[in-house]
């Protein structure tokens, strides 16, 4: 669609080599800490903050030709662990939950979020400032929940009982100023962000290449599947360690269908899995090249 992409992280490679990762799935810049004009300390838990990565990216969004379409992938950190000791970010908004109750772990990833928060506020006045926010879509997803924390911790501040994978329910937000708000309360993770970003965007897209789904076609099974091969929906509960299903509701699953959807899931676990260790896509590419190259060659 002609948009120039670009990435972002204030971090380093000590995890993940974002520098390879990045381009490889389609960012035509990556910028990583070591390209931010900041001094990095690697020390755990003393990253660049938040608010210094979207001052960084605005920046950059300045250097691009006006009338630019871009889509921008960054990736935040001062919300990280670690919570159980003291840090810069961890204590900067102590005075915030001081009389909450909350232990004191979970008050320093509370006033981490509040960094986040900040940045965030600095993302949209800067949208704003340069015209950029009523024409500009901004999703906001957690990876996972804050793993320093532990369940009895979590359970301080949510209202909802934490076992049956719920302490890994994340935020979603797809946002657009001239959007209508609505809630979708539907089973999803992180894996249909793409396809329901391709539909929404009107991209032309196969999405049987993708593991994920668009969670607005019709069609959509309203299901979650975990690492393990455990899955979730409005009906139940499917433990794939123990082979155990906990219902939500009257309903229940005959033995065959149990066994349908775990039979379904494994197989797209095992394609996805298979399709990256072979590097499937490139081999995919090459031969759908070759073919139309022979067909105009005829």
């Amino acid at each position: 669609k002609g948009y120039y992409t670009n990435s972002f992280h204030n971090y380093s490679e000590m995890y993940y080599f974002r520098t390879i990762i990045h381009p490889n799935m389609g960012s035509q810049k990556y910028y990583s800490v070591f390209d931010m004009p900041v001094e990095y300390d690697p020390t755990y838990g003393t990253w660049i903050d938040d608010n210094e990565l979207m001052k960084f990216y605005l920046e950059k969004l300045d250097e691009l030709d006006k009338g630019t379409k871009f889509m921008s992938f960054l990736t935040t950190v001062t919300s990280h662990q670690p919570y159980s000791s003291s840090s810069i970010y961890g204590d900067m908004y102590l005075d915030m939950t001081k009389d909450s109750g909350y232990s004191m772990d979970l008050r320093r990833y509370l006033s981490k979020l509040k960094v986040l928060d900040n940045s965030l506020g600095l993302l949209i006045e800067g949208l704003k400032e340069r015209k950029l926010y009523d024409n500009t879509v901004i999703v906001l997803f957690g990876d996972h929940y804050p793993y320093g924390l532990s369940i009895d911790t979590l359970s301080e501040i949510l209202d909802r009982p934490l076992d049956n994978y719920e302490n890994e329910k994340v935020p979603l937000v797809i946002f657009n100023s001239k959007l209508k708000p609505m809630v979708n309360d539907t089973y999803t993770s992180y894996l249909n962000l793409t396809p329901t970003l391709a539909n929404l965007f009107g991209l032309d897209f196969d999405s049987r290449l993708y593991s994920g789904s668009d969670i607005f076609n019709e069609k959509y099974d309203n299901m979650i599947v975990f690492p393990d091969s455990s899955w979730k929906n409005d009906l139940a509960y499917y433990n794939a360690n123990t082979g155990k299903i906990t219902y939500f509701t009257d309903f229940t699953y005959e033995e065959d269908e149990i066994m349908k959807i775990n039979k379904e899931i494994y197989a797209k676990i095992n394609s996805s899995m298979l399709a990256i260790k072979n590097n499937y896509f490139s081999y995919l590419e090459n031969a759908l090249n070759n073919y139309n190259e022979r067909n105009t060659n005829l």
